[in-house]
């Protein structure tokens, strides 16, 4: 087992679910899932990397923040073609997040 001392960074295309259900079809692929990577595969999440987020830009009045928005799920191989990471939709979270935030703070 190999254990990375930092976070690797890539720049991910999101994809439409469409796009990613037709490429999982042995996968159930909730509307609670999101899906990013390349058609071709030049990058994507890979083993050991379960739990990551899926950080996205948000432009700000000021500056530029990214936030999380998904959670590396799980994919087929790492970075294979027409193959994409599949993410936690963090967004569909979102309230009970803040439920838990609010009452257990």
């Amino acid at each position: 087992m190999v254990l990375k001392a930092f976070a690797e960074r890539r720049i991910l295309p999101l994809v439409t679910h469409k796009t990613c259900k037709r490429a999982y079809k042995e996968f159930l692929i909730s509307g609670n899932m999101m899906c990013a990577g390349w058609k071709s595969g030049k990058a994507d999440t890979c083993a050991g990397d379960s739990g990551g987020g899926l950080m996205c830009p948000n432009q700000k009045p000021s500056k530029l923040v990214y936030s999380v928005q998904g959670i590396t799920s799980f994919g087929d191989g790492c970075g294979g073609k027409n193959k994409f990471g599949i993410y936690t939709a963090v967004y569909n979270y979102n309230g009970w997040i803040r439920y838990v935030i609010d009452h257990y703070s």
